[in-house]
């Protein structure tokens, strides 16, 4: 533990805080970003991946991919973002879009469910004293399907469950990261 100040607390001078007082002040904010710091793997951690393939399939010889109708995304905008921060990340890997004759076939599948949780506390004072709180979670839920045009067989797949928020900015960037992580080790 760091002790800035050890003073006892008196009123400020007329002109503002003083020498000893400012220590404090400017280190306030150092424990908030050191929590935040160190709840981010934390938060990373509670996204669960979970990739599986199609073992010995040469992923080298496929280049080119068209989207299936799948489970599409609860409104057209989040399924536009979806779409585009897969063929974003396709492309880095060398892959393009191809409707006429493609290699692939992709289709997704979104959903997202809402959980709720409640806690109750009761506890004996002077007042007997309960309490009922109402957590609401919003869940959602990516699969990626990647089947082979030629045999119609499923060679991999992707699934993300993940937390989302009431904040439509939020919940975009967690997309785009959903599936930068979903399709970091692909091919495998």
């Amino acid at each position: 533990m760091i002790h800035v100040n050890d003073t006892k607390a008196s009123a400020p001078p007329p002109g503002g805080l003083t020498k000893t007082e400012i220590g404090p002040v400017l280190m306030k904010p150092l424990p908030l970003a050191s929590a935040v710091l160190l709840l981010l793997p934390i938060a990373a951690a509670s996204q669960k991946v979970d990739v599986r393939w199609q073992r010995g399939t040469d992923f080298a010889k496929y280049e080119t991919y068209a989207w299936m109708d799948g489970r599409r995304a609860p409104d057209n905008l989040s399924h536009q973002r979806i779409v585009s921060a897969v063929e974003n990340e396709l492309a880095i890997k060398g892959w393009w879009r191809e409707d006429q004759a493609p290699d692939l076939y992709l289709s997704y599948y979104a959903s997202v469910v809402d959980e709720v949780t409640i806690e109750y506390a009761y506890r004996t004072d002077w007042y007997d004293d309960a309490s009922v709180t109402v957590h609401r979670i919003h869940e959602g839920t990516l699969l990626l399907d990647m089947v082979d045009a030629a045999e119609n067989e499923l060679l991999w797949r992707g699934i993300v469950v993940r937390a989302l928020t009431d904040n439509p900015r939020r919940n975009d960037s967690k997309i785009n990261d959903t599936v930068r992580r979903m399709l970091g080790r692909f091919p495998p």
